[in-house]
């Protein structure tokens, strides 16, 4: 299930983990509010939520790194 997406449109901070279900557990730890439940697509894990600030941020696990960029 994704995440909700009153946001669309809007870009989102990307944080990436090798180990989400830590990173998720820390997350919560702190009390973090998560704008849904942390869903897998396309084989990455990922989970919404809003930092003190108000920007929508995404803790990610990617099944294949992204491939890099010209800089």
């Amino acid at each position: 299930m994704a995440a909700p997406r009153e946001d669309a449109g809007h870009a989102a901070h990307c944080h990436s983990v090798d180990d989400f279900d830590a990173g998720l557990a820390q997350l919560k730890t702190q009390g973090v509010r998560f704008a849904g439940e942390p869903y897998e697509t396309l084989g990455n894990r990922l989970v919404f939520f809003h930092d003190a600030d108000g920007n929508l941020v995404h803790l990610i696990k990617r099944a294949k790194p992204m491939p890099r960029t010209g800089a």
